[in-house]
C-alpha cells in the first residue's frame, strides 16, 4: 500500500457518466515540507467502472477533505461505506528556485511533439545468411555425405541425381535398411499371389499407354506399393 486508504462516511450512488462531490469527514495537518495527493483506487475502477479526478490538496488548507469522484460506466454506481474510494499519499515538496533562459539544452526529440517517444532510434537485428548444404541420406547417419552449395554444377555426384536442397541442419536420420532375402522372399510370394499379379500386370498395361495409374498403387522394380507402403502378399512366408 503507498497511501493511506480513505472512505467515504455514508453509502451513496453516482449516475451513469456523471459525478459526485464526496465527503469523508476528516480532516489533515501535516509537517512542514509535505503536502497530501488523493491517488485512484486501481480495485474501484476495475469493478464499478468509478474514478477519481486526482488532485493536489494545498497545504494550507484546513477543512474536511472531499473526493470528486466520476462513474464511467453505464450504470448507476453504488458505494458502501467500507469501499476504499481513494488513496491519500504524503509527498515532499521540492521547490528549487527557477531561472528564465533563453535556450533550452537539446535533445535525442528536440522539438518533436506528442508520439514522438516510439520515433527514437531503434536497436538493429544483424542477420548472417548461412550457406545450404545437401546432404544423401544414408542407412547409417555416419555414411551421410555433405556437400557445400560450391559443388553443385561441378560435383559429379550431384550432376547425376536430383537433390533435395534445405537451409535446415539435419542433426540425425534413421533409415530403415530391408535385408535382400527378405526383399527376394517377398518377390516370390508375390508371383505366386493373383491379386497382386493382376494388379502388377494392370499397372504395365497403363504405363505402357501413358495413362494415369491406379489411385495409391505404383510398381517400382518389381514391387507394388500401396501409398508409398510395400505391398506384402498374405502367403510371403
Amino acid at each position: 500500500m503507498a497511501g493511506h486508504d480513505i472512505y467515504p462516511i455514508s453509502e451513496f450512488t453516482i449516475p451513469a457518466h456523471g459525478q459526485v462531490l464526496v465527503e469523508t469527514g476528516i480532516a489533515i495537518e501535516l509537517p512542514k515540507g509535505t503536502y497530501p495527493r488523493s491517488a485512484p483506487q486501481s480495485g474501484l475502477a476495475s469493478k464499478k467502472g468509478v474514478a477519481i479526478t486526482r488532485g493536489v490538496i494545498d497545504v494550507d488548507y484546513p477543512g474536511e477533505m472531499r473526493v470528486i469522484m466520476i462513474n464511467q460506466g453505464k450504470a448507476y454506481g453504488r458505494i458502501q461505506e467500507g469501499d476504499r474510494i481513494t488513496q491519500l499519499i504524503i509527498e515532499k515538496i521540492n521547490t528549487p528556485d527557477i531561472m528564465e533562459v533563453d535556450k533550452l539544452e537539446l535533445t535525442d526529440r528536440a522539438n518533436s511533439g506528442i508520439g514522438s517517444t516510439d520515433m527514437s532510434t531503434k536497436r538493429t537485428i544483424s542477420v548472417t545468411y548461412a550457406q545450404p548444404m545437401v546432404c544423401f541420406l544414408q542407412a547409417q547417419s555416419s555414411n551421410n555425405e555433405y556437400f557445400n552449395i560450391e559443388d553443385i554444377g561441378n560435383h559429379p555426384r550431384l550432376r547425376q541425381e536430383y537433390v533435395l536442397m534445405s537451409s535446415a541442419i539435419i542433426s540425425q536420420a534413421e533409415m530403415k535398411a530391408f535385408e535382400v532375402d527378405f526383399i527376394a522372399t517377398v518377390v516370390a510370394a508375390s508371383e505366386r499371389d493373383q491379386e497382386w499379379t493382376a494388379s502388377k500386370r494392370e499397372l504395365e498395361k497403363l504405363e505402357n499407354k501413358g495413362q494415369e495409374l491406379q489411385k495409391n498403387r505404383t510398381s517400382k522394380g518389381g514391387l507394388l506399393y500401396y501409398k508409398n507402403r510395400l505391398y506384402i502378399p498374405n502367403n510371403e512366408g
